[in-house]
């Protein structure tokens, strides 16, 4: 358990500033989002027996919208199962700049499986890697090579 407490704590000492916003940390991108995950250790729980399943992780992401538009960004709470690779949505909030528009928490979800090679399956490695140093080290250095800066502003012709 101290583990668990001890790597995200390392992660905010070792991920360059501009790889992270705050608390939260580069994960993985698509097309249209890009999907930061929270290192503050008070916010990840370690489960022993979570709903009759072992070896559960609950824990925050965040989704940028990169497409623009009324959405900027979503934070989510998930109940991951790092053994079956399968996840619960427990919540989701949803922003306008800094503005909540929506809160939603979800009681008794089904379980769903996380697809091959996409973000959340993504997500389902780094729960895996808070156990694996190996493995952690890895995200470590994905995320100091993702920049997050904002492009430069256009200038009108």
């Amino acid at each position: 358990m101290k583990r668990l407490l001890i790597l995200p704590v390392l992660l905010l000492l070792f991920v360059k500033t501009n790889a992270q916003n705050g608390k939260w940390m580069y994960l993985a991108d698509s097309r249209d989002i890009t999907l930061m995950v929270d290192t503050l250790a008070n916010d990840i729980r370690d489960t022993s027996n979570y709903h009759g399943r072992n070896h559960v992780l609950l824990i925050w992401t965040k989704s940028i919208n990169k497409k623009g538009g009324f959405v900027g960004y979503t934070t989510a709470q998930y109940a991951v199962d790092t053994t079956n690779k399968q996840m619960e949505t427990l919540s989701i909030a949803t922003y306008h700049a800094d503005s909540l528009i929506l809160l939603k928490p979800y009681d008794d979800l089904p379980w769903e499986d996380v697809i091959p090679e996409s973000n959340n399956d993504v997500l389902i490695l780094f729960c895996r890697a808070l156990h694996n140093q190996q493995l952690m080290h890895i995200f470590i250095l994905n995320a100091q090579s993702y920049d997050l800066k904002s492009p430069p502003d256009k200038k009108p012709n």
